[in-house]
């Protein structure tokens, strides 16, 4: 989910498969209206840990001084200009007396900020990108220090992640996850696992996927997630990992996420074999991390219209609630805005996505005779 990953040799297996997760991420955040197999593998047991098992799949061993320049060229500073842009939109909308997602800027607020997530709730999904951006420097921080690369070190760095994620999942089930920093740390456990099972899977079982059945595969991780939605219902669902609540096992998170991801990655390699390379499919993807931190604003251009209507005066929709609206952009009206809020959370951050690329482009061309004219 970095920002603007233009690797042409990129797997286009992931690139389907990062499409396929923004898209769920978005229609997860209008409630579910579409549903891609949310039957079977539920988003909230699944997609979040998707993404990181996708980053860890394309981690390379490198010096640690050169991975934190990275990150903080993709991750970081992107991360803290959109956060400040959804800060400045959210002060002006507070000023007009509209909405109030505005967080003050203050100390706590700022290490708020740097540690757990951003401040207003317009970009609160960019809470993922700060915990990635952290979680890399640590595993990065490992790998050159503790955990050399063989099979040996693999192996116990995956027996070791896991337990300290079941771990981090049993303390926060116990209501330790009660302040920012305990809550930063215990999803830093809890992710890790399928960073580093991301890696893993590359390097030692991905070969052994391909070489497989893969219509078996598929049909085994189906069959384990109806056995275990039958016994379990909705307690497969992790849905509020920003805050590490909503967990009611320490061990069901770990087998949903890993039946699902491979069910997806098996059809998304499929697909990308079937179709082959796609501009409209890679741009998504190359772009989800521009989507993540600015959907929220736009699905919530149908809130906005219902907003508008009920301060006129309108009856139409007097179950709004201008309350809840008001003080947090999470915030879903009716199953109709829902599905018209998904098409301008995906359409509008597309779109947005689209001019910043063109932006770019146009102040290169600007500045490259001016670099010409120093050089020469």
């Amino acid at each position: 989910m970095e920002q603007s990953i233009q690797t042409p040799a990129r797997n286009q297996t992931f690139q389907y498969l990062r499409t396929l997760l923004i898209i769920m991420v978005i229609d997860d955040h209008v409630s579910s209206r579409i549903g891609i197999l949310s039957s079977i593998f539920p988003y909230n047991s699944f997609f979040m840990p998707a993404f990181i098992f996708i980053s860890g799949y394309f981690f390379k061993q490198q010096p640690f001084l050169t991975v934190f320049k990275k990150k903080m060229k993709t991750l970081f500073v992107p991360y803290i200009i959109w956060c400040t842009i959804g800060e400045l939109i959210s002060f002006i909308l507070a000023k007009a007396n509209i909405v109030y997602w505005y967080g003050e800027i203050n100390i706590k607020n700022i290490f708020v900020l740097l540690i757990k997530g951003p401040i207003s709730s317009v970009t609160g999904a960019g809470w993922f990108i700060i915990m990635l951006f952290h979680l890399v420097l640590i595993y990065s921080l490992l790998r050159n220090t503790i955990f050399p690369d063989n099979r040996i070190a693999d192996t116990v760095l995956l027996i070791s992640s896991i337990a300290l994620g079941m771990l981090s999942l049993y303390m926060c089930m116990r209501g330790y996850n009660n302040t920012f920093y305990k809550i930063s740390f215990f999803r830093l456990l809890f992710y890790f696992q399928f960073y580093h099972i991301g890696y893993m899977f590359k390097k030692y079982w991905e070969p052994i996927i391909q070489r497989g059945n893969k219509l078996l595969i598929c049909s085994a991780c189906i069959i384990c997630n109806v056995i275990l939605i039958c016994h379990f219902g909705d307690r497969l669902k992790f849905s509020a990992t920003s805050e590490m609540k909503s967990f009611h096992s320490c061990y069901l998170p770990l087998i949903t996420s890993v039946t699902a991801i491979l069910f997806w990655y098996i059809a998304m390699d499929f697909l990308a074999s079937k179709i082959k390379k796609n501009k409209v499919i890679d741009f998504i993807a190359n772009n989800t991390f521009t989507i993540v931190m600015t959907h929220l604003f736009f699905l919530n251009i149908p809130n906005f219209y219902v907003f508008f209507k009920v301060k006129s005066g309108s009856t139409s929709y007097a179950d709004f609630d201008v309350s809840l609206f008001q003080s947090s952009a999470w915030y879903r009206y009716s199953p109709n805005t829902k599905l018209v809020g998904f098409f301008f959370g995906f359409a509008g951050s597309i779109l947005l996505s689209f001019l910043i690329i063109k932006a770019k482009k146009k102040l290169s061309e600007f500045k490259a005779p001016f670099s010409m004219r120093i050089k020469s």
